[in-house]
């Protein structure tokens, strides 16, 4: 009974990540943006193309997923992670991330993606609104 529980407890994250990966899989690309950052300036936001540049990196186009946004190998490697500490909680583990680490880390990664998109603002690689 206790085996049972153990394995109904990961049903949801499970769901979760295949109801994920199946969308990234779907964005191709192709139709009209919904940033409302692109919508309102015209120009494309610290994130614009990550969601295209993850889906082509599962596809398996690294080239294009460079082009669509150069962090999405990061991005990643950041939701693999915090997917599996959230599986890891979820099997009755106590172990804590530090909370000093979550905030460096998510501060590093903005720091990153305000970087990567002024020097596309600047040299004119941002992708299409």
């Amino acid at each position: 009974m206790i085996r049972a529980a153990r394995h109904q407890g990961l049903v949801a994250p499970l769901g979760v990540l295949f109801t994920g990966v199946g969308l990234l899989g779907l964005a191709s690309g192709h139709g009209p943006t919904i940033c409302p950052f692109a919508l309102g300036t015209g120009i494309a936001c610290p994130g614009c193309g990550l969601t295209r540049g993850v889906a082509a990196l599962l596809r398996g186009d690294v080239a294009s997923s460079w082009r669509y946004h150069p962090l999405a190998a990061l991005a990643v490697i950041e939701i693999a992670a915090a997917w599996t500490w959230w599986v890891w909680k979820r099997s009755g583990r106590t172990d804590r991330v530090p909370g000093t680490a979550t905030r460096l880390i998510l501060a590093a990664t903005a720091v990153l993606l305000l970087g990567v998109w002024a020097l596309r603002l600047m040299t004119g690689t941002l992708p299409p609104v």
